[in-house]
């Protein structure tokens, strides 16, 4: 009967074959809006650069006389206090169902990479949560027909001195904001309909990279409507980030020290000595009730350090629709005195 019931206790086994399921946290949004700062304590001090844009000439010296005394801008750094809360997270495979997995090693393998996936859920959702906050949403800019593009300029203007622009929105909302008619029309002008129809319906990834160079942004961080639901599908946000910053948490004490940074995540370490594993992997046997646990277990903040580097946008439910997908012309030639439609390639 063992063999349907899992080892109880800390299994490094499990968690390492976890984290080589995560592709460095790929799939998530939040690692590129809240660069993780991989911490061995449960609370601290990070320090950061405020905003500090270099306008003016108010410390340069002309004509100077000699002996006096050169004018100077101070350089400093302000701390932050953070602190994580707890996160866990537990999965159940019932004794019945071990056999269906492929015996107990297969199945503790799945159960630990689940608990591990459902953790990082709750901080991409937290993410979202932030991101698109209620505070936000309540000053919204909302996005008008034949302005969309401006609009969104303008925004990532007021905001380039946190970094490069990015436009923030769920898997859901990129299929609405690339039926908008300025964005589409974009799309048709640069790749021509058979390559926009291509990036249209291929995948999401290949999608957002098409798009955001075409109006002046970096990329398009997209939050999978799966995970974190579809409450905000109509919000788009612009986030100024650092991309020096996005790595997971190599660069990022040195880029806050000297530019202005949005956030970071601090995600507790159980081992220090394996700093790329944020979570402690356990299980355990409950004989009584036929099952196996499985718990990912961790701490974990997300901290804004200045919340002007991210502005939201609310897609209209007016935008007009956007009927001309296949933009070609259609003439009408005679042919032994029947008309017959001759379509053309030149757009419209």
């Amino acid at each position: 009967m063992d063999m349907f019931y899992t080892e109880r206790g800390d299994r490094p086994d499990l968690a390492a074959r976890a984290k080589l399921t995560q592709a460095s946290i790929g799939g998530y949004a939040f690692p590129k809006l809240f660069p993780v700062l991989p911490v061995t304590e449960r609370a601290g001090d990070f320090s950061y650069a405020p905003v500090g844009m270099v306008t003016g000439t108010t410390n340069v010296a002309e004509a100077r006389a000699n002996g006096a005394e050169l004018t100077a801008n101070a350089l400093a750094t302000v701390d932050f206090a953070w602190t994580t809360a707890r996160l866990e997270a537990r999965t159940v495979i019932y004794a019945n169902e071990v056999k269906g997995f492929g015996g107990i090693e297969a199945a503790d393998g799945f159960g630990g990479e689940d608990c591990t996936r459902r953790a990082y859920n709750k901080v991409e959702i937290a993410a979202y949560d932030k991101v698109f906050s209620a505070a936000r949403r309540g000053a919204k800019t909302e996005l008008a027909n034949h302005q969309v593009v401006t609009l969104l300029q303008k925004g990532a203007l007021a905001q380039r001195k946190y970094g490069q622009p990015y436009l923030v929105m769920t898997s859901y909302g990129l299929l609405k904001f690339v039926n908008i008619p300025e964005v589409r029309a974009r799309m048709f002008g640069e790749y021509g309909p058979t390559g926009a129809m291509n990036f249209i319906t291929g995948g999401q990834v290949q999608l957002a990279k098409a798009i955001s160079p075409l109006i002046g942004f970096e990329d398009i961080i997209v939050f999978d409507s799966e995970i974190v639901g579809s409450t905000y599908d109509d919000y788009i946000a612009i986030a100024s980030l650092r991309k020096e910053a996005m790595a997971g948490g190599t660069a990022l004490s040195g880029v806050a020290k000297s530019r202005a940074l949005y956030g970071f995540a601090a995600i507790y370490i159980p081992d220090p000595a394996n700093n790329d594993q944020p979570f402690s992997v356990s299980s355990f046997d409950d004989r009584l009730n036929k099952a196996n646990y499985y718990d990912a277990e961790s701490r974990y903040s997300l901290n804004e350090l200045h919340a002007d580097a991210v502005t939201v946008y609310d897609m209209l439910a007016d935008i007009e629709d956007y009927s001309p997908i296949d933009a070609r012309v259609v003439q009408v030639q005679v042919v032994n005195d029947e008309e017959s439609p001759v379509i053309t390639n030149d757009i419209g």
